[in-house]
């Protein structure tokens, strides 16, 4: 599955569960706030990749935290083979 998304400054996806899946993030515009419970975190800026294994479970969010700017993302969900 592939989501275009616009997040509005201030705004996101609070935390939140997968499992079984890989999601790929690449940024178009903005900067876009991630933190998953493996304790990672970091800015995803624009041309930017980020590859997200959930494995067996995760949960994790993603916040625009400018006050102006909105930002604009593409996200790839991939069910591995029998995952589903």
């Amino acid at each position: 599955m592939i989501n275009e998304d616009r997040v509005a400054p201030h705004s996101g996806f609070p935390t939140h569960p997968h499992a079984d899946m890989e999601i790929v993030t690449y940024v178009v515009s903005g900067a876009l706030q991630h933190k998953d419970s493996m304790g990672n975190g970091s800015a995803i800026t624009p041309g930017e990749v980020q590859r997200l294994t959930a494995g067996t479970g995760i949960a994790h969010s993603e916040m625009n935290s400018s006050r102006t700017d909105p930002v604009h993302l593409l996200q790839i969900w991939i069910l591995p083979s029998g995952a589903a």
